[in-house]
């Protein structure tokens, strides 16, 4: 086996599983999963737009994303295992991730005892304790959401809007558009019957001939009611993570991340192999 097979191995395993995920996600929403209701009162102007839920994620994208998590954090300690000697009786050897510099230092060194002294160096050097803002580092998130996988199951419950399309449908000829939506872009419990994303009023100045732009000279002008308009969400996942609190991620562009780095931190160790 050449080196680091195994652990370009497991970040192909990653990556398979991010794939998996996204090809379920985009099918599960493409079906019309949380259908949009749009609510206008008596004269027109005021919008609100609910979202029907109720429609229960599949109990398959928790373990999805552990097994990507997973596959992803062990490509590192195969590193570490490798740069050590690739000895198969070798149970100490890990590649330490730690946010606080004496945690590290009491419990991370040891782990790479065994590792020759420049790799040993840089491993030291990647290590979230040395970032400026160490919770937030891609590597601690990767390994946070490894050690929460083996313990219980991913807090996944949570819809986000990852696009927001806004606009008139149809409408007559018109001189300004405004508008005082307040928009509520996620996260959502699909546990929940429903949730309003946007409510407020629209505002269609019609076009006259030699009139004022009542858009900039009259906000108060007289609006058109004879207009519709679609707010058109695409909907996503995201996950809880333990770090700098509950912190909510989109879940697909989380674990591309988490993958990236991996595998920036692959290529870094090649010139030792």
């Amino acid at each position: 086996m050449a080196p680091l097979d195994s652990a370009r191995a497991k970040l192909n395993r990653a990556q398979a599983h991010l794939e998996t995920l996204e090809e379920e996600t985009t099918r599960f929403f493409a079906d019309n999963a949380y259908p949009i209701v749009h609510d206008l009162d008596a004269d027109r102007l005021y919008h609100r737009y609910r979202v029907k839920l109720g429609k229960p994620f599949p109990k398959t994208w928790p373990l999805i994303i552990g097994d990507c998590a997973h596959n992803a954090r062990s490509a590192l300690d195969h590193i570490a295992w490798e740069l050590a000697g690739s000895d198969p009786g070798d149970r100490q050897t890990q590649f330490p991730i730690f946010v606080e510099a004496d945690t590290f230092a009491s419990q991370g060194v040891r782990t790479i005892a065994k590792v020759p002294p420049r790799p040993r160096a840089l491993i030291k050097w990647l290590q979230p304790c040395r970032r400026p803002n160490p919770p937030y580092d891609p590597l601690w998130g990767l390994h946070v959401l490894d050690a929460e996988d083996k313990h219980k199951t991913v807090s996944l419950a949570l819809s986000v809007i990852e696009e927001l399309e806004f606009g008139p449908r149809r409408m007559p000829a018109y001189s300004g558009f405004r508008h005082e939506l307040t928009l509520t872009l996620g996260p959502f419990d699909p546990s929940e019957d429903e949730a309003v994303i946007a409510e407020g009023r629209m505002f269609f100045y019609p076009l006259i001939p030699g009139a004022p732009d009542p858009g900039s000279a009259d906000p108060d002008g007289i609006p058109d009611p004879n207009v519709e308009v679609d707010l058109d969400p695409t909907f996503g996942i995201a996950i809880r993570i333990e770090t700098a609190g509950m912190t909510l991620f989109p879940a697909t562009v989380i674990l591309r991340n988490y993958i990236a780095c991996a595998t920036e931190v692959v290529q870094m160790f090649e010139r030792y192999l």
